[in-house]
């Protein structure tokens, strides 16, 4: 029917629907496209047979490949060959299962010769219930692979890495418990995995030092330091500790909240046994090398202290140098030499040193050392036979050492060795040596003494001789000139001492001369000198002593002589006189020889005058002393 207004004629109804279902299906295709054609995932059309019948523009920059190439082929083509049967069976599911989508992964080829991983999701498009095609929507996860597949290989790096370290790592949650250990933690604790996992790590710290790891964790949780690092002490599950070096760090989330701790532990106790062996041989060492200081420190006072012995002229100057030297060589500890008094059983301390000294004069039987003739010792602590002459030792040590020199038994050398400082045995073999030293000092000068005193001294007498008296006339003489003062001399010679000798024999004249000596002996002063001039002759030499002193002297010596009485043969001999000469320097003379030839030419006038008498030179003339006018002194 037309209309009358237009000319056109109106469609029918169903002329209408047919025409709004083209314009509906016309407006969906451009949807459609739209949307596949702006979409940044790509989409094949495909149909029932497999061949590709329509490919979205994104898919050339997925794939590289122009729609044009694509279309047409089959979509297996492209598939990497490992792919391709499982797309083939993923292409079967979709086509059994309309409206159902389904995901899938294979690789396909790019147009630069690889392949490109793709996530795809395929469904069904139905026509009047037939499989019209086969719509894959897809994308390119190629990069998402690759980080998946380098996450999966750190992690077996990871734990390759955690497995086989040679120091033991331990992650720990927020409050300090284990969660997982390599396997070089269990090998260091003693303990399984199992029995560790949700103990507090520092429950295994050794209890001195647990309380600051437990602190040193605490700062660590709070975020007071990142790290840090101590050296501890683990105990093992045998109850044996291991040194090891403990290095935590924490890891945090992005509030900053903790998430979990990792720990680090070095076994270093080879290292620590190895310092602790380093430092006792460090500590040995430093004690060899003070003990060899000290023992050059002895050596060389005891070289000092020889040189000093071998200068001294007597045994008293050297007990005057071992008194100073003791004290060095024993700084810290007492002690006394004692010697054995000739003819005595009495044993004198003549040096001594250091706070406590032990007696002064005591007998032979009072030290075990002189009694057995070898060394004594009490060791710290030991309840040994205690020297009487030690007196109370306390917790103290002693040693007692004999002075023996030539099989003579000279003294003993005491010590009191305190409880510290170098061994018992130590200071025992040193006191030996000290010993040794002394000994043979005291030795060599007894020796030099008994060979002086015998060339020196008339062995009947025991007056000096004859040769010690022109030595010590001559020195008197030369002190006398510088201190212008005066020397006397007598001469004596007893009376008759033939007719004595003829009378009664040698052994009674020898018994005379004897008594004459020790009569002169008491007649003189320390100063004075007392010799045996020859045969039955004496002489006396007195310095500052002047003429009338010496005069005086010589009468006195006449007098003791006449009262002496000889016991020979049980008889009583008296009757004994001695004659006397004296002279002075300078008025006699200006030598010692010419004063003594004066003196004695005065004995010969005495001798010549009757006997029994003193006469002395004045004036150029021989005169008695008694006819001298002064006083006497």
């Amino acid at each position: 029917m037309a209309d009358g207004r237009t000319g056109v004629h109106p469609l029918s109804m169903e002329e209408y629907a047919d025409a709004r279902a083209v314009e509906l299906a016309s407006e969906g295709e451009a949807r459609f496209r739209l949307l596949v054609e702006h979409s940044s995932d790509g989409l094949y059309l495909i149909a029932p047979d497999g061949h590709v019948s329509y490919a979205s523009p994104p898919v050339e920059r997925l794939l590289g490949f122009d729609r044009r190439e694509l279309t047409g082929r089959h979509f297996l083509d492209y598939l990497h060959p490992d792919d391709r049967d499982h797309a083939g069976w993923f292409f079967a599911d979709v086509l059994s299962k309309p409206g159902v989508a389904l995901r899938a992964r294979y690789r396909c080829l790019h147009r630069d010769g690889e392949f490109r991983h793709l996530e795809a999701v395929g469904v069904n498009r139905l026509a009047d219930a037939e499989v019209a095609a086969v719509v894959v929507n897809f994308r390119d996860v190629t990069e998402r692979r690759r980080a998946e597949q380098a996450l999966v290989e750190s992690e077996d790096r990871f734990r390759a890495v955690f497995e086989s370290a040679l120091v033991g790592i331990v992650r720990l949650d927020p409050a300090g418990r284990i969660a997982d250990t390599n396997r070089a933690i269990v090998e260091m604790f003693g303990y399984q995995l199992d029995e560790l996992r949700g103990r507090v790590i520092t429950d295994f710290i050794h209890e001195d030092e647990r309380e600051q790891a437990q602190r040193d964790w605490r700062e660590l949780a709070d975020g007071g330091v990142e790290h840090n690092r101590a050296e501890r002490r683990i105990v093992r599950r045998d109850g044996n500790p291991v040194w090891v070096t403990l290095t935590a760090s924490m890891v945090r989330d992005q509030q900053g909240h903790p998430r979990f701790a990792i720990a680090m532990l070095e076994n270093i106790t080879e290292r620590k046994q190895t310092e602790a062996a380093l430092q006792e041989t460090n500590r040995r060492l430093a004690g060899w090398v003070s003990e060899l200081e000290e023992r050059r420190r002895e050596i060389a006072l005891l070289s000092e202290m020889g040189d000093l012995l071998r200068a001294c002229r007597s045994v008293e100057e050297a007990y005057g140098v071992v008194e100073p030297m003791a004290r060095q060589l024993f700084p810290e500890e007492s002690g006394a030499i004692s010697v054995i008094g000739a003819g005595s059983g009495l044993v004198e301390t003549v040096a001594a040193w250091g706070p406590v000294h032990s007696t002064s004069i005591f007998s032979t039987d009072d030290c075990w050392a002189l009694r057995r003739g070898r060394p004594h010792t009490v060791d710290h602590g030991e309840r040994g036979l205690v020297c009487k002459h030690a007196g109370e030792l306390g917790a103290s040590a002693s040693i007692c050492v004999p002075l023996l020199a030539q099989g003579e038994l000279l003294g003993v050398l005491h010590l009191k060795v305190g409880a510290h400082g170098r061994s018992f045995d130590t200071r025992f073999r040193f006191v030996m040596t000290v010993a040794e030293h002394v000994s043979l000092a005291i030795a060599n000068l007894k020796l030099r003494e008994t060979l002086r005193s015998q060339s020196i001294r008339d062995p009947l007498t025991g007056l000096f001789n004859r040769r010690y008296m022109e030595e010590s006339l001559e020195r008197e003489m030369r002190r006398a000139a510088r201190g212008h003062h005066p020397v006397g001399i007598i001469m004596l010679d007893l009376d008759d001492f033939k007719g004595f000798n003829d009378t009664h024999g040698h052994d009674a004249g020898d018994t005379l001369l004897r008594i004459t000596a020790t009569t002169l002996q008491r007649s003189v002063r320390a100063e004075d000198i007392a010799c045996r001039y020859g045969g039955e002759e004496f002489a006396l030499i007195l310095p500052e002593a002047s003429l009338l002193d010496s005069v005086g002297r010589a009468d006195a010596i006449c007098e003791s002589v006449r009262a002496l009485a000889i016991e020979h043969r049980r008889q009583q001999v008296t009757g004994i006189t001695i004659s006397a000469g004296v002279a002075v320097y300078p008025e006699h003379g200006p030598t010692g020889h010419a004063v003594l030839r004066a003196a004695d030419a005065a004995l010969y006038q005495a001798k010549i005058a009757g006997r029994d008498c003193v006469y002395v030179n004045r004036g150029g003339l021989f005169v008695p002393a008694s006819s001298l006018d002064g006083p006497l002194s």
